[in-house]
């Protein structure tokens, strides 16, 4: 048995200072709504997992993990200091959730801007999480089931785009967000033994994966990038998946 042996809960995976994640559960599109009923989520900092002498797993360090019951739809929240705009991108060692979408909205209180991600991008799939040993069991390969363990989130600024409807053009000489938003508070971790909590070694969990599965609601606006910045992304975050026993 697999087993949480240490690690810190969090609201927030902090990649740098101008880029944040958080996972949450899909409580907006109906299926997934049934799928949560009556499910939690967590995540975690600096995971270690006890396995009874499981060589891949025993002692290793995983910086950033998401714990949830296998069949939960999740939603996945990114927040940047940009002031025109990010793009971002989500991928798993197995295929691309997300290649290139892009937010432009108003700044929050924190001078942050956000988007949230419930699908994919190629199809009205959820986002969803199950098991590797139920996977393996119904016919995928080990190598299968463990590329979908992890998935890689990416964002990076927009320098310049055109919205559409309006056919104005945007950039840091002409932003959409002309309001000064107040200044943004200083946020710490919490320390390893308050904020959120310690796991336990009663925390018993099982290998994950990020799966698609049909039913996401979600839909995408347009908007036309002329200028952007890959190479100067706000910061790459590797997440990995583990399911609740």
């Amino acid at each position: 048995m697999i087993e949480i042996s240490s690690g810190a809960e969090t609201e927030w995976f902090r990649v740098q200072p101008n880029m944040e994640v958080q996972f949450g559960l899909n409580m907006a599109d109906a299926l997934a709504k049934t799928r949560n009923q009556d499910a939690t989520l967590r995540m975690m900092t600096d995971v270690r997992l006890g396995a009874g002498g499981n060589a891949a797993v025993e002692g290793r360090l995983f910086p950033h993990v998401v714990v949830a019951p296998a069949n939960a739809a999740l939603s996945i929240r990114i927040r940047c200091a940009a002031t025109v705009g990010f793009g971002f991108a989500i991928r798993s060692n197995a295929e691309t959730v997300v290649d290139r979408l892009y937010a432009v909205d108003q700044l929050d209180e924190n001078g942050m801007m956000s988007a949230t991600i419930r699908r994919y991008q190629s199809s009205s799939d959820l986002l969803t999480i199950d098991s590797a040993r139920t996977r393996i069991d119904r016919g995928a390969s080990t190598d299968e089931a463990m590329a979908h363990w992890s998935c890689d989130i990416e964002a990076w600024p927009v320098l310049q785009y055109l919205e559409p409807i309006s056919g104005r053009v945007y950039d840091d000489r002409h932003p959409r967000n002309l309001a000064t938003p107040p200044a943004r508070a200083v946020r710490q971790a919490p320390p390893l033994a308050d904020g959120l909590g310690m796991a336990t070694a009663s925390s018993g969990v099982g290998a994950g994966g990020l799966w698609r599965d049909t039913g996401a609601e979600q839909v995408f606006q347009r908007i036309q990038v002329q200028r952007e910045s890959p190479q100067d992304r706000f910061g790459l975050l590797h997440v990995t998946f583990l399911v609740a026993r």
